[in-house]
């Protein structure tokens, strides 16, 4: 997937944060959702990033389509229980982690999956 940003204020997400340097677009999110860090990539050069975003189950790595301040949207939904993954955002070649905690797993009717931060891992 390629994103290009003409400026600052483009986002994919309009609620969305900046990666990187945690500086944030002005929207606020609530504090029991995903990290500030993890959901927007910006650049006021026009640059076009490299980003692929992933969430990491028992094995399985399963493509996300957005990420958004208290939820995740998968092009592919299964049915899965509540339980914790691990999510990957790749941007160029910087990557992030995140454990997170899917409070109503994963249902195959519905894209929009629920997801609450529970910590940062180091860049892996």
């Amino acid at each position: 997937m390629l994103i290009a940003f003409g400026s600052k204020g483009d986002t994919v997400n309009s609620e969305a944060w900046q990666l990187g340097g945690l500086e944030p677009v002005p929207r606020g999110l609530r504090q029991s959702g995903l990290d500030q860090s993890m959901i927007a990539v910006t650049n006021s050069g026009g640059h076009s990033a490299q980003v692929k975003m992933q969430l990491l189950i028992n094995g399985r790595s399963i493509p996300v389509a957005q990420v958004g301040p208290d939820f995740l949207l998968l092009d592919h939904p299964f049915d899965l229980p509540p339980g914790n993954a691990e999510l990957v955002v790749q941007v160029d070649k910087s990557e992030r982690r995140w454990e997170v905690r899917l409070p109503n797993g994963i249902s195959s009717t519905s894209n929009r999956v629920a997801a609450l931060r529970l910590y940062s891992r180091p860049d892996g």
